[in-house]
């Protein structure tokens, strides 16, 4: 399994220029053969959105606690989409390349 930095640092990757849901970010994952579980993905979310790193595009209206309700059931959390806050995105442009 990948260092939570690793996993961290390619989801708000995949958020740098465009809002996206779970799907999609496990597929820019795959592209780039980092290894993870959904559970780890979901995990991250959460804690983003707890450090204000990424908010939710869409419902309009989700808060962070409906997604933490509803984070473990499949079918309902692929239609959270996620965007980058400015704090996200500060960190992001700080992402060493090694």
């Amino acid at each position: 399994m990948p260092e939570k930095k690793i996993l961290f640092d390619e989801v708000l990757n995949t958020l740098s220029d465009d809002d996206e849901n779970i799907k999609q970010i496990e597929q820019q994952l795959d592209y780039f053969q980092i290894p993870y579980s959904k559970e780890q993905v979901k995990k991250c979310i959460d804690d983003m959105l707890e450090n204000n790193m990424i908010n939710i595009a869409y419902p309009c209206k989700a808060t962070i606690n409906e997604f933490k309700r509803l984070m473990w059931n499949d079918s309902h959390v692929e239609k959270f989409w996620f965007k980058m806050t400015a704090k996200g995105r500060s960190y992001w442009e700080n992402i060493e390349l090694k």
